[in-house]
């Protein structure tokens, strides 16, 4: 009765644990004294039961014992590896080498691909794709999954059924299903995807989008990134030109804007299209909620009157803001545009001070924010950093650093900056001893080398790779050449390279280059 109750308590406290209020981070509980404590050893989930570790969930080799006055973790069976509980011996997975003994959940020695034992290393069932021959598993020919020898002299198995979206042949061989098709015999389909339909003997291909077809090839149900319209599934854009992804034919999100730049709120399962200055409506477009500029006036958005006004203020011919570069007038009728020396931004009040950030020549100082900087730097939210070398203007653009402007044009050809014409974000900085430079985001990458230098590569203990120009008389040792580039493999890349590059990315620049 005693772990009943554990338990019950277990699974309730498991099932609130998400929502009630949790002061402490996962693998802590809260003590009484309001401090967190570690959870027990191999005990990922706990809580507290009278000021006592309890634990709701164990890593995989481990099973939750309920048994006591709170949950602990305990050991599986030997050699088992992971199990279910709720007793250590009910094994799921047992270590390599080991299997259930025939009849019971004892685990003892058993050959590999063995589901049972009849006793230790004496196979008595393989598992499926296997067949037993002489207390042994032997694996079926290719994608069979059940076979056997026809006679004790035959020296290989026969296939008597293959694997799923397979069909056995008439020479017991197993040949592959035709697409949509996961059961066929040699001739014909019999059974085939969620997509499919058999008609005449063939997996035939249910309309665009459909997700679930009828045996008649009528569509049951669309792909959640299409909708039903008309009997048909379409495209959530062609449903609603304002619909960013729908399911089982309904709207679940919408763009932030419309095609003419409107705001677009989701009401009831639809994308409607807000009015102008409007950055939230209702479902016939009725506006809840105006941009800043504007006074919401039954359902519609007045724009306000004052010139230079950033906030309206509660009536049209008030501001409660002004933009940057004005100083708001009393009684808030009028904003008055004002000249800041460089250095300096506008406050509260509208008085010029000193930018709160060096390396700034204009500034919104009442949110501490750079509009202008010095040439050389960019804005990067409160801060303003410097510029790569070589590169006179730069700012970030979709998280990467791009230069706009460079010092001076030799810098183009030398290797310091390299622009490239076919991205839409400009040119990115390149280390000194590059001919040019392939970079994501702030790590750079030669693409390549100065005459008399060749490009080499070489894995991190992480597994991506750095990428360096070395000098072509060194003695590389994995030379490559293709027949626009040499490479070389295997040198250790030097410490003032910072320049790593995923795996992935490296593949991209390979599959470029040899284009």
């Amino acid at each position: 009765m005693k772990a009943v109750v554990v338990a019950i308590i277990g699974i309730v406290a498991l099932a609130s644990f998400a929502s009630a209020e949790n002061l402490c981070p996962d693998g802590k509980w809260l003590k009484s004294d309001k401090t967190c404590q570690d959870c027990p050893k191999d005990c990922n989930l706990c809580n507290a039961i009278n000021d006592q570790a309890n634990c709701l969930q164990c890593q995989n080799d481990k099973i939750l014992d309920l048994s006591g006055a709170v949950g602990t973790c305990v050991d599986c069976a030997a050699n088992c590896k992971s199990c279910t509980g709720p007793k250590p011996e009910d094994c799921v997975k047992a270590n390599p080498d080991f299997g259930p003994k025939v009849g019971t959940k004892e685990l003892i020695a058993c050959p590999r691909n063995c589901q049972y034992c009849s006793a230790e290393n004496k196979c008595s069932n393989c598992h499926y794709g296997f067949f037993l021959e002489k207390e042994a598993c032997i694996a079926c020919p290719s994608n069979c999954g059940e076979c056997k020898k026809e006679k004790e002299t035959d020296t290989a198995a026969t296939c008597v059924k293959c694997n799923s979206e397979y069909a056995l042949a008439a020479d017991k061989t197993c040949k592959k299903c035709e697409d949509g098709c996961i059961e066929c015999t040699e001739t014909a389909c019999t059974k085939t995807m969620a997509t499919h339909f058999i008609s005449n003997g063939k997996a035939t291909k249910g309309p665009d989008g459909c997700a679930i077809v009828d045996d008649k090839g009528a569509c049951k149900k669309c792909a959640d990134e299409f909708g039903i319209k008309e009997g048909k599934c379409q495209k959530c854009s062609e449903i609603n030109a304002n619909c960013a992804s729908c399911k089982e034919g309904k709207c679940t999100a919408c763009k932030e804007t419309s095609t003419s730049l409107k705001a677009v709120s989701f009401v009831n399962g639809n994308c409607v299209e807000c009015p102008e200055n409007c950055v939230k409506c209702g479902e016939n477009g009725v506006c809840t909620e105006c941009n800043k500029k504007s006074l919401l006036d039954n359902g519609k958005c007045v724009v306000g009157t004052v010139s230079g006004c950033e906030e309206v203020g509660k009536t049209a011919d008030t501001c409660a803001r002004c933009g940057p570069n004005f100083r708001l007038g009393e009684e808030g009728k009028k904003c008055t545009f004002i000249r800041c020396p460089d250095g300096q931004g506008w406050d509260d009040k509208g008085t010029c001070v000193e930018c709160p950030m060096a390396n700034c020549k204009k500034c919104d100082a009442r949110d501490k924010r750079c509009i202008v900087t010095v040439n050389g730097y960019y804005a990067d939210g409160a801060d303003v950093k410097p510029c790569p070398k070589g590169c006179a203007k730069c700012e970030k653009k979709n998280n990467k650093l791009v230069c706009t402007q460079v010092a001076n044009e030799n810098a183009r050809t030398s290797g310091i900056l390299n622009i490239q014409p076919k991205t839409a974000e400009g040119g990115y900085f390149c280390d000194a001893s590059c001919g040019s430079c392939y970079s994501i985001q702030d790590s750079h990458q030669c693409a390549t080398c100065r005459p008399g230098q060749v490009i080499s590569y070489s894995p991190l203990d992480n597994g991506d790779l750095a990428m360096f120009c070395i000098d072509s008389n060194l003695n590389c040792p994995k030379p490559t050449k293709t027949d626009t580039q040499e490479f070389c493999a295997g040198l250790t890349p030097p410490k003032k390279y910072s320049m790593i590059l995923g795996i992935s990315v490296f593949a991209s620049f390979i599959v470029a280059l040899f284009a």
